[in-house]
């Protein structure tokens, strides 16, 4: 039987995701791409900048898919079921809730925490490629690098069937724990 922890696997999976957008944009800070230059070689840096970012885009695609899977059902039980905790260590004064509780909310922060990471990474990839010198750059290159910037802005999100992970996200979500919990406890 295999066991799945969502939040280690994303937390991992960051960690990589991160490594290849770091290389990539060290090669975006070493490339110039000024006029000055042969334009053969600047193309040649270009295309493996491209090269790079394609790789990493289908990266994402990867664990898009694989973290979008497996936090699904996580996510859509969580506000019932840290509320129904918070209940039972009211009720019963059981340390066992307690831990429980305990343990739940790290790893759901570590889950949020790392997929706002990945949503990071994207932006400071836009940001990385806008800071090249392309106001430099040879007019027939003009193209390829607006392309190249408009697949950029496709923004790297981690979605489940319903929502999209973002910190923010989590926040709501100890809201409304928060609120079902003081629900659970007015009904008794």
């Amino acid at each position: 039987m295999i066991t799945v922890y969502p939040a280690i696997d994303s937390y991992i999976l960051a960690e990589l995701f991160e490594y290849k957008c770091r290389r990539l944009i060290k090669l975006m800070q070493e490339t110039s791409l000024s006029r000055v230059q042969d334009v053969k070689i600047v193309k040649q840096k270009f295309h493996d900048i491209v090269r790079n970012h394609q790789a990493i885009y289908q990266c994402f695609v990867l664990i898009r898919d694989i973290l979008g899977g497996i936090t699904a059902p996580g996510v859509t039980v969580f506000i019932p079921l840290a509320a129904t905790v918070c209940v039972g260590f009211v009720r019963d004064f059981n340390i066992g809730y307690l831990l429980e509780f305990l343990i739940v909310i790290p790893m759901c922060y570590l889950l949020f925490q790392s997929n706002q990471r990945i949503t990071d990474l994207g932006e400071i990839i836009q940001d990385a490629a806008y800071d090249m010198d392309w106001y430099e750059m040879d007019k027939e290159m003009n193209k390829e690098y607006i392309i190249f910037l408009m697949k950029l802005q496709r923004p790297l999100e981690i979605k489940t069937i319903l929502f999209v992970m973002h910190k923010s996200l989590f926040l709501l979500m100890l809201r409304n724990v928060y609120s079902f919990f003081t629900v659970l406890i007015q009904m008794n």
